[in-house]
């Protein structure tokens, strides 16, 4: 009975290693990222697959706005649709960060709030402090919206271009 099972046990694992089999080892798959290049300067700005892209294509009216599904050699792929690079017109960056937002919501509702609690408080009757004071408040948060804008459109071309990058 020992020598049955020996015979079944080879038989099985000669089934495990099957030596025909065509099969080879997957190959490692090339990951890549975008860069946004710009010429003289060493930053770069990187998108990955899945990340969210606002892009404009040359002739397009309207900016799109959707998540790279994969990034090929010379080309994106987004919707399932292949975009080549050169295709592009330009990127806009969300460059948005807190305490700019923060002070820029502040001196709007100040300005438009301390003219607003002056009204209800003096009634009709207007100083010129009544509009110095809230004229302070939103040329501050113009100015900041002017330093600190939300989003950043990089128009492309011979100095900024997009380009992919292999990771290893």
């Amino acid at each position: 009975m020992n020598l049955l099972a020996q015979e079944q046990k080879a038989g099985v694992d000669a089934e495990n290693r099957d030596t025909t089999s065509t099969e080879q080892p997957k190959k490692q798959e090339i990951r890549r990222f975008l860069v946004l290049e710009k010429n003289g300067i060493n930053k770069r700005i990187r998108f990955y697959e899945g990340q969210e892209l606002q892009f404009k294509l040359k002739g397009d009216v309207i900016r799109n706005k959707t998540k790279i599904q994969k990034i090929e050699e010379k080309s994106i792929i987004v919707q399932d649709v292949n975009i080549d690079l050169a295709d592009f017109q330009s990127v806009r960056i969300n460059t948005s960060s807190y305490y700019p937002n923060l002070f820029k919501f502040a001196t709007l509702v100040g300005g438009v709030g301390y003219l607003g609690l002056d009204l209800v408080n003096n009634g009709p009757e207007m100083t010129r402090q009544s509009f110095i004071t809230p004229a302070i408040f939103l040329g501050t948060h113009l100015l900041l919206r002017l330093f600190y804008p939300n989003n950043k459109t990089h128009q492309l071309g011979r100095k900024k271009y997009l380009k992919t990058i292999i990771i290893h």
